[in-house]
């Protein structure tokens, strides 16, 4: 009898200790699990902040690299990259080494026609070096990619305080910092109107005080003695997009040399024209992949 009475107890207690063993295997891996999940949320949201800090230092590079004048190219849509055709170069003939390479004739001594050659070859050398020269000295040509038109935004506006006719602007352009930018449309553009607003921006003029208040910038408007409106800029252009004419996709100046008198050379040639699209030359002014710039209602009038 005392010997069924201890095996129940060791069964028992078999049985318990198995229990225990059980419930810390799941507590163990209950423990794993939980550890698991918060090391990937820390992971996940380091990777938030790192995305974070890269994009804060992309906007900075892009800032940077507009201040020195270098040209940003927009990123094509897929519509854009579809029309895109592959260029298939052919590979230049390459020339015979042997009919290249003329044969050496010796010069003999008090030769005055061998020493004459030679002279005549330096002075050819130097004609085609002050050739080169002159070539890399001719001036730019005039058009409106010298300008660097981009896309802003404003992001707060208030009358000026010492001109009833201005408003002065905060203007994010797609740098790191905003532009204070003084634009003379109070007698018709409501300062309702202007908050917010997505507007083209001149970037490279230089600065210049207005009544008091530095201008870092310029807002381009269809424009006639009786009547001004700020250009539409397409609704998903973004602050800092570029804005160009095709054809004339050059780099623009860092900043535009006002002795040089280039901006009053291209400005009559910009006009809207009679469905009120912005244009260059009769060519529009667009944003790539996004749309092009027009005036609400005026036709055929000066850009200013």
């Amino acid at each position: 009898m005392s010997n069924d009475l201890s095996y129940e107890s060791f069964k028992e207690r078999l049985t318990l200790t198995q229990t225990k063993i059980e419930a810390l295997k799941n507590l163990e891996n209950e423990l794993v699990e939980k550890k698991r999940n918060e090391a990937k949320e820390k992971l996940l949201e380091e990777k938030s902040k790192g995305e974070d800090e890269v994009s804060k230092l992309k906007k900075k590079l892009i800032a940077a690299e507009r201040a020195n004048g270098v040209f940003q190219v927009p990123l094509p849509t897929a519509a854009t990259a579809a029309e895109v055709k592959p260029v298939v170069e052919k590979a230049a003939p390459q020339p015979n080494k042997a009919a290249a390479q003329p044969t050496a004739v010796p010069a003999q001594k008090g030769d005055n026609n061998a020493t004459a050659k030679k002279g005549g070859g330096k002075k050819k050398k130097a004609a085609g070096g002050a050739g080169a020269k002159q070539e890399q000295q001719a001036p730019a040509e005039v058009d409106i990619s010298r300008l660097d038109l981009r896309i802003g935004q404003i992001r707060s506006v208030k009358l000026h305080p010492n001109a009833e006719s201005l408003y002065v602007e905060q203007m994010d352009v797609g740098e790191a910092e905003c532009r204070n930018v003084v634009t003379g449309v109070v007698k018709f553009v409501p300062i309702e109107q202007m908050e917010n607003r997505k507007v083209i921006v001149l970037c490279n003029l230089k600065p210049s005080k207005i009544r008091g208040e530095t201008s870092q910038a310029m807002v381009m408007c269809a424009s006639t003695p009786e009547n001004v409106e700020i250009l539409d800029v397409p609704a998903d252009a973004v602050p800092g997009d570029r804005v160009i004419v095709p054809g004339f996709e050059g780099e623009a100046d860092a900043q535009i040399n006002p002795k040089k008198k280039i901006l009053e050379r291209i400005l009559p040639d910009l006009r809207t024209d009679n469905s009120c699209t912005a244009c260059y030359k009769g060519k529009p002014l667009t944003v790539v992949g996004k749309g092009v710039c027009k005036s609400k209602s005026l036709k055929d009038v000066q850009i200013k």
